[in-house]
């Protein structure tokens, strides 16, 4: 065998063993923490309480000046297989720019100076944003929790025309 044929793979050898020395080095740690709650199965939200309509009736503009309100119209949010003790709910959407506790009209309503106002089961306001009382599950895991809903004046000079609007409630559990 002839010296270069031993010579050349050793000396390929010695270059794949043969590293360079990093030229970077550490610039710092990055602690990052990540937290969670694991929850049972809340409830379920009864078909007729999901996606729902609460009509609150047709009014004349006499009936309004700033603070007058329609006949509240109750409607009831009814949950079952319920894993807790009590549920409340906080409804939320557009808050009316005179008053942030009402719901504000949507932007294809054509009545102006009115609002919706959301009273809970005993008929008191329910500002936006703000938690309900805890309402009690039952034995078989069902709760059904009663609200009510009217039209509010604003200011003065309501006008005619469309007035609707959307929200949405989320369930809290204890």
């Amino acid at each position: 065998m002839k010296i270069k044929d031993k010579i050349l793979p050793t000396f390929i050898l010695c270059l794949s063993v043969y590293s360079v020395p990093s030229m970077s080095g550490d610039i710092g740690t990055v602690n990052i923490e990540w937290t969670a709650n694991i929850i049972t199965w809340g409830c379920t939200v009864s078909s007729a309480s999901s996606d729902m309509t609460v009509p609150l009736g047709t009014w004349s503009t006499r009936n309004f000046s700033s603070g007058d309100y329609t006949t509240p119209v109750g409607f009831t949010i009814s949950l079952s297989g319920c894993n807790s003790n009590t549920v409340a709910a906080t409804f939320t959407g557009t808050s009316d720019s005179t008053n942030s506790n009402y719901l504000a009209l949507s932007s294809t309503s054509t009545s102006t100076n009115v609002a919706i106002e959301i009273k809970d089961s005993t008929k008191k306001l329910l500002p936006l944003n703000t938690i309900s009382s805890a309402n009690a599950v039952d034995s078989s895991g069902n709760v059904t929790m009663n609200f009510f809903a009217n039209y509010i004046g604003t200011g003065s000079n309501v006008t005619a025309g469309t007035a609707n609007a959307d929200a949405t409630f989320t369930l809290t559990y204890e």
